[in-house]
């Protein structure tokens, strides 16, 4: 391929297609009418000899290869804006701008408030959208632009993105102050033997906990199941239930709760949260400063 040839508007129409899914759309965002994009969606077919895009009825699919050079695409063409068009120095004092990020309930919990204080101080102007995680349509609302940032924890990112860990989290367990079972402290078999609350997304009553009991030849009993960390601490103030719940909140609402940290008399399994951003947001001065000020508040 002779790159002279190329025409850059094609990379832009192929940016604007990998956001939208769309042709009319894409064509709309770049300014070209629906002819005008059908055509440089068939020149960029010819230029990659891929498909690059296919039409579902769910929209215009990426194929393998348009997923590859996504990211190249859209990296070169901020560079080339950033020469042609050098933008102006970010000042976060002045900045203006709303940051959309996709985590869960329990670290939006353990992030939002103090996310939002730091940046009252350091960048007043910006608005924080926390949004619920939904982790099989994850990376497309990054690719779509309708995410800045998704933190959580995945078992694996697609290289097209940036990723950059946060905090190692664990299980610890909660239980009110006073709870007539623990006044001797936590054993493995007062762990095992007292009822349980349980998160659950799937309404599946076996997790993590149960697979290491079940190891050390104990068994729990859960006596409810929920769809949410954040509701636990209450249910357990008023209860003599327990839970495992992640360290992180844990420590959050512990005291506000009138709820007991203690550590888990058996051995749970450890996990990473990370923060993920996509090639677009990382060339916007405004991500960039939201993602080293969480990353301050964390570290």
């Amino acid at each position: 391929m002779n790159v002279s040839s190329v025409d850059l508007n094609l990379l832009k129409a192929f940016d604007a297609l990998m956001v939208e899914r769309h042709v009319t759309r894409a064509g709309a965002k770049i300014g070209l009418a629906q002819p005008s994009m059908s055509n440089a969606l068939s020149r960029l077919r010819s230029l990659f000899h891929d498909e690059l895009f296919v039409r579902t009825p769910q929209g215009m699919v990426p194929t393998a290869k348009a997923q590859k050079i996504a990211p190249i695409v859209s990296q070169a063409l901020s560079m080339i804006s950033e020469v042609v068009e050098p933008a102006a120095a970010f000042d976060p004092l002045t900045a203006k701008g709303e940051i959309r990020l996709a985590t869960s309930d329990n670290l939006t919990l353990v992030l939002g408030t103090q996310l939002a204080e730091q940046l009252r101080t350091a960048a007043p102007g910006i608005d924080l959208a926390f949004r619920q995680l939904d982790k099989p349509t994850a990376f497309d609302s990054l690719d779509k632009a309708q995410n800045d940032f998704l933190i959580g924890t995945f078992d694996t990112v697609p290289a097209r993105f940036f990723q950059r860990p946060l905090l190692e989290d664990s299980f610890v367990c909660l239980a009110r102050r006073d709870h007539p079972g623990l006044r001797k402290g936590m054993s493995l078999r007062r762990f095992a033997e007292i009822p349980h609350v349980l998160m659950t997304l799937s309404g599946d009553h076996v997790g993590v906990v149960d697979r290491a009991l079940r190891k050390s030849g104990f068994e729990r009993r859960v006596a409810m199941a929920v769809s949410s960390f954040i509701v636990i601490p209450d249910i357990l103030k008023q209860t003599d239930y327990i839970a495992a719940i992640p360290a992180s909140l844990a420590e959050q609402v512990a005291e506000r709760s009138n709820c007991l940290i203690y550590a888990p008399p058996i051995e749970l399994p450890s996990w990473t949260v990370s923060l993920v951003w996509s090639q677009s947001a990382n060339g916007s001065p405004l991500c960039r400063f939201v993602a080293d000020q969480i990353d301050q508040l964390i570290n």
